[in-house]
């Protein structure tokens, strides 16, 4: 209970939103460095959040160089890009030779790399793509730029970018990361009291009743 006279002390949000939906081709591939557009379903997606979401004018609003999160965040803002503050360091990992493939198209000469990633997800190296280990310290980069800020922050980005942020933001390690289901178009909200973040809010997707997923 508050003392009187007091007021309730507000806390910095953050909010993590995972960009549209990509064409259905590309349905559970690994697509990361790879700039695709929205797909059709994953522009309804971004409208659907705009509906739900009131942004503050105070709030910042970040989003991976990425055609698909820049899209998803121009519909947020209706169309008002001038307010979105494009980050370099939130783009996705890049995949390599495994880039737009499904796990079932992985090269058979590669499987073996397949249970070194699940085992030791952050010392792994993509083949021919980008280290787990320097996808995490860029992300943690952006991480440290973030926690200065007084507002409330919107980011949209892509489904391991969010996963990272999560573990850095919440203080657990990013050893972790791999263990959420980020999916297109949710919400994950986390609340920052100090030095402490704390989870309210993972992989919503009520905004996306009656669209087909």
């Amino acid at each position: 209970m508050l003392a009187k006279g007091a007021t309730e002390k507000k806390l910095k949000k953050i909010t993590l939103i995972r960009h549209g939906a990509l064409g259905v081709k590309y349905k559970g591939a690994f697509v990361g460095a790879t700039d695709l557009p929205l797909s059709t379903l994953g522009t309804q997606q971004a409208q659907a959040l705009a509906s739900r979401l009131t942004i503050d004018p105070h709030t910042l609003i970040y989003s991976s160089p990425k055609k698909r999160a820049q899209k998803t965040a121009s519909i947020l803002i209706g169309g008002d890009v001038s307010r979105l503050d494009v980050e370099s360091n939130l783009r996705e990992i890049d995949f390599g030779r495994w880039e737009c493939l499904h796990f079932q198209e992985i090269p058979l000469a590669d499987k073996h790399l397949v249970k070194e990633w699940y085992c030791n997800a952050n010392a792994f190296c993509f083949p021919e793509g980008e280290s787990v280990l320097s996808f995490i310290r860029r992300i943690s980069m952006f991480k440290e730029k973030l926690i200065t800020k007084m507002n409330d922050v919107i980011i949209v980005a892509h489904g391991g970018v969010i996963s990272v942020l999560i573990c850095l933001l919440l203080g657990i390690s990013t050893d972790h990361h791999i263990a959420f289901k980020i999916s297109y178009g949710s919400v994950t909200t986390i609340e920052i009291d100090g030095d402490i973040g704390r989870l309210t809010c993972m992989n919503d997707q009520s905004h996306l009743e009656g669209i087909k997923l």
